[in-house]
C-alpha cells in the first residue's frame, strides 16, 4: 500500500489520490465477492525518496514516517479493512536487503563480493530489524489509541520461519537448531512477547545488537492482536564454526549451517504430471487436521497451546517468486509460461475447492478432521487405517467405511485413549455426526 503517498514518501508531501482510489476499488470488489481483506502496510517496497533522504530503515526517522503512512491507511480504509498487518516478513528485508544484498536496497559488506557498493552485513541487519520493530509498535500504538475502538479491527505482524530440525542427534546440532530459530523467529518474536532480544543473539552479536529504551520496551512488548507466520520449507541445522578470516556478518553470527530443498519448475514434465501435486494436498490436509478447522479445544495444535484462527494458501497461482523468478512453482493453479500464461487447476486446486465447499455446508467435516487428529497421534493406527489424507473432504461415506475397517482389527487402535475409541465407535456406527459432536 505504499503508493497512497506521493513520490516524496512523506505525508507532508501530499497524498496520492489515484492510489487511494485504486485500493478503495480493490477493497470494495473483494468485499462484494465475500472476501475479507487483510491489508499489509509494508512488503519491502519503501519509497526511494526515503532511502535517498536518510537511508530508509537504517535511520530511526523511518518510525515517524511509517506511523504517518499507517494512519493515512487507517483513516482511508479502516471502515472496511478490519485486519491490518504492519510488516510482512521483516526478517527477509534484513537478510535479503542488508546481509547478502540480493534484495532492495542491495546493501552488504563489500568482502562478500555480491555486487554491493556499500553496506555492513555485521551491523546493518540488526539496525534495520530494530527500526522495523519500533515502526511496527508505533503503528500499533496509534491504531489502538485512535482507531481500534471505533473501527473494531485488529492489527498484527507477519513473521517467517521454516521448520528446523537437527542435522544429527548430537548436542551441537541440537543447539544449532535453537540458535537458528532464535536468529530468524526469536529475533522479532522475543521483543514482541517479552520486550527483549533472545539471549543467544545478544551473547553472539554483542554491542552490534541495538538496545531498547524502557519506553520502547513498553511500546514493543505485546504490540500485536494476532501473529501471522509464513513458512515455506524445512531445514536441517548443524554447527558451523566461526569464520577464521575475520569476516563476520549476520549469517555467521549464529554459527549455524542450514540446508533445505524446494519444489522446482521441472520443464521436462508433461502437463498432466505437473498438475498431479498430491504432496501439496497432503501438506494442506496435515495442516488442517492439526490446526484450524476445529473449535480450539478440539484441534491438536490448540490442545498444545496455540490458538490458530485462519490460514492463507501460498499461492493461488504459479508466479514470479521474488529472487527465484519462475524457477519454483508454489501455486494451486498451474501457469503455462510458454503458451500465453494459460492457467490449469492442479489437483490441489480441485481438492481445495471441495474442501471449502464441504466445510461451509457440512458439520460432519469437523468430526472427520478430529478423527484424523486422533489417528495421527498413534502411528500404528495411522498405518492400519490406510486412508488417504484428503478422503474425508471428498467422499465422507468412504471415509466412514475406512474407519469401520480400522475398528474391525482392534490392534491398530489399542493404544488410543478410551474417550477417543468411544468417539470412533459411535462415529463408525452412525450414531453421531458432526453437529452432535460439536
Amino acid at each position: 500500500m505504499a503508493y497512497v503517498i506521493n513520490s516524496e514518501g512523506k505525508l507532508s508531501g501530499g497524498v496520492n489520490r489515484e492510489g487511494i482510489q485504486y485500493y478503495n476499488n480493490l477493497i470494495n470488489e473483494l468485499i462484494s465477492k465475500g472476501i475479507k481483506p487483510f491489508a499489509t502496510l509494508f512488503h519491502w517496497d519503501l519509497p526511494q525518496a526515503l532511502e535517498d533522504a536518510y537511508t530508509g530503515f537504517l535511520s530511526p526517522l523511518i518510525v515517524d514516517d511509517f506511523q504517518d503512512y499507517a494512519e493515512l491507511c487507517f483513516k482511508e480504509f479502516g471502515d472496511r479493512v478490519k485486519s491490518w498487518i504492519t510488516f510482512n516478513e521483516p526478517w527477509t528485508l534484513c537478510n535479503g536487503g542488508y546481509t547478502i544484498g540480493a534484495d532492495a536496497p542491495g546493501r552488504c559488506s563489500p568482502w562478500l563480493e555480491n555486487n554491493c557498493s556499500v553496506g555492513d552485513s555485521a551491523r546493518e541487519p540488526y539496525m534495520v530489524a530494530h527500526h522495523q520493530l519500533l515502526a511496527h509498535a508505533a503503528a500499533v500504538k496509534l491504531y489502538r489509541e485512535k482507531y481500534k475502538e471505533s473501527q473494531k479491527g485488529i492489527i498484527g505482524i507477519t513473521l517467517v520461519v521454516n521448520w528446523i530440525v537437527p542435522y544429527s542427534d548430537n548436542r551441537t546440532s541440537k543447539a544449532a537448531t535453537q540458535r537458528a530459530i532464535d536468529f530468524v523467529l526469536g529475533w522479532f518474536m522475543d521483543p514482541l512477547a517479552h520486550g527483549t532480544y533472545p539471549t543467544s543473539m545478544k551473547s553472539s552479536v554483542g554491542n552490534r545488537m541495538p538496545d531498547f529504551t524502557e519506553e520502547q520496551i513498553h511500546m514493543v512488548n505485546g504490540s500485536f492482536d494476532f501473529l501471522g507466520l509464513n513458512y515455506y520449507t524445512a531445514n536441517y541445522a548443524a554447527y558451523a564454526p566461526p569464520p577464521n578470516n575475520g569476516h563476520i556478518s549476520y549469517d555467521t553470527d549464529s554459527n549455524t549451517l542450514l540446508t533445505s530443498i524446494d519444489e522446482l519448475n521441472n520443464s521436462t514434465m508433461t502437463l498432466e504430471e505437473a498438475l498431479t501435486d498430491n504432496l501439496r494436498i497432503e501438506y494442506y490436509q496435515n495442516i488442517f487436521s492439526f490446526s484450524i478447522m476445529l473449535p480450539c479445544k478440539e484441534a491438536y495444535i490448540c490442545r498444545n497451546g496455540v490458538d490458530v484462527r485462519g490460514f492463507f494458501a501460498w499461492s493461488l497461482l504459479d508466479n514470479f517468486e521474488w529472487g527465484e523468478g519462475y524457477t519454483v512453482r508454489f501455486g494451486l493453479n498451474y501457469v503455462d509460461y510458454k503458451n500465453g500464461l494459460k492457467r490449469y487447476p492442479k489437483h490441489s486446486a480441485t481438492w481445495f475447492k471441495k474442501f471449502l465447499q464441504n466445510h461451509s455446508i457440512s458439520p460432519f467435516l469437523r468430526l472427520s478432521i478430529s478423527i484424523n487428529s486422533l489417528l495421527m497421534e498413534d502411528s500404528d493406527a495411522l498405518d492400519d487405517c490406510d486412508y488417504e489424507y484428503w478422503e474425508p473432504f471428498i467422499d465422507p461415506e468412504a471415509y466412514r467405511n475406512r474407519i469401520r475397517k480400522l475398528l474391525s482389527g482392534n490392534d491398530g487402535v489399542s493404544s488410543l485413549p478410551e474417550r477417543s475409541l468411544r468417539i470412533l465407535f459411535r462415529y463408525a456406527s452412525g450414531s453421531i455426526n458432526g453437529s452432535q459432536y460439536s
